[in-house]
Order: structure tokens, then C-alpha cells, then sequence
């Protein structure tokens, strides 16, 4: 007995022996520097990435500390103001609840008191409007067929009018179109090929026979698939965009209710479209939130009272303020009542200064007779745009038609310098421009073109092609 006793001795006191030569707790081993073993927090801030949040989206924002030494999990997240249209896990991850304004702090936790916020703008949800179409060819002239169409949704009937440019420049079988379209894929790709290493960024406002929403309307109208088909020729490094909305209420709110071009909140769509792609090359643009503000002036446009479309009511004027930096902007000067060039196009511009134009509007002092253009005489034609302040080693080149009008100087705000180049004939003076010279002289990083897609697939209005055909590469 007293040696089995002896031999279980024996062996707890190896086995004792051989535990206390391991590890105590291998996890300790990998566990990171306590927080005694970072620097203080000494300067933080935080970053939205996105150019819009939609209810149920999410997005995560992006912290930096400062020194690199310091430890950037020793902070808290916390929604401050507007808890009911945003929330922040402690990750840095913000859910859309509702439409509205919301503000996320994060704040330090390593005893250096330090805190930084960042405003999230919830949109309400894209619910896409299903809806049936009926339509009816009333009348065509020699540019256009005019339909009535009646949309039902929501139980109820929903009527308008559209016209569709039926001239021989347009109406075309498949290879045609892309004997048309190949000018403007040839210039785009020759850009994007050219020794300049420049971003080329298109983005195109569809007109309705353009959009996928058109085979729903008028299927024998559809043209979507040019579009597809351009967009698909070019250069891999071109980044494409464009408006195109799901359903006829999304359509409506951005074209239809207002004048032939898109309205404040059509373009201001597009613009968050703009940003989000430029972000994706530079990390540092931040989406500007605009005021939308509402002029009280009504007006009809050209999809209302001058197609007499059924039951239309005078559109609301409305505009964004942005609150930009000091700028310095050189203005082509037209006549605000829309002179005549000697090729007989009308030129789309104001040459009265912005605040001017929201003093007219506001007082309801507007040409009411105008049935049209509102929009477009509303912004100047810019010739330059200098940023004085801006350090962003970036300059821009910029084409494009009456829909960037609204976009100009918004969009200059990114760049140190922007040229811009319009299409409606007012550069003729720069046609036969060396590109790769022109970007080279003045240091262009970026292109981009905004234009509407009868004009930059189709060069439909035969002005010499698009404004990009000023230039050439050699």
C-alpha cells in the first residue's frame, strides 16, 4: 500500500513538474501592445466615402489618427444628432434608417479628449414603381414622332407626351448606328491612348429612347442597346456613367416634370454619380451636400405646355447652393435672351452672374412666356475656373453640352485649374487642337465630358461631331 501510494507521489509531482514547463496562457502570446505601449492619440479624423447613402445601405467610414504610432482602436462611435435616420456600430459602420440628416462622432478613448464628426445624408429607398404603358402615335413631323402615353401604377392612369427625333441622322438599323457612334469611340479611345496619361471620365444623360425604361414604354423605340453597345467599344480605362432611372416616376423627377434638359434634382443625382466615380481614383474627394432651395416661381417646360402633354402643371423652379471656396471664373458672354450664331443654333448660356439669376427667380420676375431652358440660362458658360486655395495637383478638362451648364463650376471645385470646351459651337476658335500638346502645356490629370447621348453617341445634332472633335491626337 505504501508504495502505490509512493508511486502516485511520484507521478503527480512529474506531471506537475512537466505543466509548469508550458506556457501559462498561449493566447497572452498573440494578444496586441497594451494600450500603455501606444503613443497618444494626438489629431484624428473621419472620412464618408460615399456620395450618397440610401435607406438599408450602409457604409464605412474611414478613420485616420495621428501619429502612426498611436492606437486607432482606442475610439468610440456614437451618433450625436439625428438618431433616428443613421446608426454607427463601433466599427465604424453606418446604417440609412430614414431619409434625413445625421452627424457621427468618434471620439478618443486613450485619454487624449480628441473627436471628429462627419455628416451622413440619408436618401430615401429607390422602390421601383411597377407600372403598365399604353401609347398612342399622335402626330409626326419631319425631326420627330409625338406620342401620348398613359402610365397606370398605384391604380391610378398617369398620361403624358414624349417625342422621339425620327430624322435620317437618328433613325438607323444596327449597323448603321454603329457606323455613326465609331467618330466618337475613335476620338474617346484615341484619348485614352494618347501619350498625355490623363482619367477619362464620361458620363452621358440619356434621353428616353436611350434608357432601358424605354422598352417598357415604347418598345419599337428602344434603343438601350446602342448605348450598351458604345459604352462596350470603349478604352477599358474610360469610366462610363449615366442617369438612368428604373421607372417612370424616377424619369419624371429628373426630365420629364421640368424642361428638355434634367432638372436641380436630376443634376444633382448625376453630380453624386460624378463624385462616387472620381473617388474611386482619388480617396481625397469628398461629396459636397447641397441646399436644395425652392424659388416659389413655377414655369412650364418643353414636356409640358409646349408638347401640350395632359394634365401637366407648372414645374417648380428649384436650385442647389453649395457654399463653394472663392473661385475666379471666366465666362464666355452670350446674350441671355439667346442669340443666333451664324450657323443659326441658338447658344444655351446667361452671361448674368448666378446670384443675379436666384434674385430674378425668387421675385418671381423669370420670363414666365419661356416655355423652356430654364435650366440652361440659369449658368453661365465657364471658359475657365481657377480654385486659388486648392492644392490638389489637379487640372481639368472639361467637355460638354447645355446639361453641364449646371455642373461646371461644382465640379471645378475638385480641380486647382478647369478649361472648359462647350459643344454648341462657341470653341470653334480651338478646333484643330493637338490633345496630348493641350493636356501636356497645362497640366490636365483629368477629362471629363458631360453630355447628352444624342450628341456624344450619335454626334445627332451635326456640330462638326462633339465638342471633342476640337481636338485631335497626333
Amino acid at each position: 500500500m505504501k508504495r502505490t501510494i509512493s508511486i502516485i507521489c511520484l507521478l503527480t509531482l512529474v506531471f506537475l513538474s512537466v505543466v509548469g514547463c508550458q506556457p501559462r496562457n498561449t493566447d497572452e502570446q498573440t494578444q496586441p501592445q497594451s494600450a500603455e505601449q501606444y503613443d497618444p492619440i494626438a489629431a484624428l479624423s473621419v472620412d464618408n466615402p460615399a456620395a450618397e447613402l440610401y435607406e438599408g445601405d450602409t457604409v464605412q467610414l474611414v478613420l485616420t489618427v495621428s501619429p502612426a504610432t498611436a492606437n486607432a482602436a482606442a475610439v468610440s462611435w456614437a451618433v450625436t444628432s439625428g438618431n433616428e435616420h443613421a446608426s454607427v456600430d463601433q466599427s465604424g459602420k453606418v446604417t440609412g434608417l430614414s431619409q434625413g440628416e445625421a452627424v457621427v462622432t468618434v471620439s478618443s478613448t486613450d485619454g487624449s479628449d480628441l473627436s471628429a464628426t462627419c455628416s451622413i445624408l440619408v436618401k430615401k429607398a429607390r422602390v421601383k414603381t411597377e407600372a403598365a404603358y399604353a401609347y398612342d402615335l399622335v402626330s409626326t413631323d419631319k425631326q420627330y414622332h409625338f406620342y401620348k402615353i398613359t402610365s397606370t401604377y398605384n391604380g391610378a392612369d398617369h398620361p403624358f407626351e414624349i417625342r422621339v427625333p425620327i430624322v435620317e441622322a437618328y433613325e438607323f438599323e444596327p449597323d448603321e448606328a454603329a457606323a455613326r457612334m465609331k467618330p466618337q469611340i475613335d476620338t474617346l479611345n484615341s484619348f485614352a491612348m494618347s501619350s498625355a496619361n490623363v482619367n477619362i471620365w464620361l458620363y452621358v444623360a440619356t434621353v428616353l429612347e436611350d434608357d432601358d425604361l424605354m422598352k417598357d414604354i415604347i418598345p419599337l423605340e428602344d434603343l438601350s442597346s446602342n448605348f450598351r453597345y458604345f459604352a462596350s467599344q470603349l478604352d477599358p480605362s474610360v469610366w462610363v456613367g449615366n442617369l438612368d432611372p428604373f421607372d417612370i416616376e424616377e424619369r419624371n423627377a429628373w426630365y420629364l416634370a421640368t424642361d428638355h434638359h434634367w432638372s436641380a434634382d436630376g443634376w444633382y443625382t448625376a453630380y453624386s454619380q460624378i463624385i462616387a466615380g472620381l473617388q474611386s481614383k482619388y480617396p481625397d474627394i469628398a461629396f459636397r451636400e447641397g441646399e436644395r432651395v425652392s424659388t416659389g416661381s413655377r414655369y412650364y417646360g418643353s414636356y409640358g405646355k409646349t408638347l401640350g402633354a395632359l394634365g401637366c402643371e407648372p414645374d417648380e423652379f428649384v436650385y442647389y447652393k453649395f457654399g463653394l471656396p472663392a473661385h475666379e471664373t471666366v465666362v464666355l458672354k452670350v446674350n441671355n435672351k439667346g442669340a443666333k450664331d451664324p450657323g443659326g443654333r441658338r447658344l444655351y448660356a446667361s452671361d448674368v452672374p448666378f446670384e443675379q439669376n436666384v434674385a430674378v427667380y425668387e421675385a418671381g420676375k423669370q420670363n414666365s412666356s419661356q416655355n423652356f431652358d430654364h435650366y440652361v440660362n440659369f449658368y453661365p458658360i465657364c471658359d475657365t475656373v481657377v480654385y486659388p486655395e486648392n492644392s490638389t495637383g489637379r487640372n481639368l478638362l472639361f467637355f460638354g453640352d447645355s446639361y453641364s451648364l449646371s455642373l461646371q463650376e461644382l465640379i471645378a471645385s475638385y480641380f486647382d485649374k478647369s478649361y472648359f470646351f462647350y459643344t454648341d459651337g462657341t470653341r470653334d476658335t480651338f478646333k484643330g487642337t493637338e490633345f496630348t500638346s493641350f493636356c501636356q502645356e497645362n497640366g490636365i490629370t483629368d477629362v471629363i465630358i458631360v453630355e447628352q447621348s444624342t450628341r456624344i453617341l450619335y454626334d445627332f445634332y451635326d456640330y462638326s461631331g462633339p465638342c471633342l472633335a476640337s481636338f485631335y491626337v497626333d
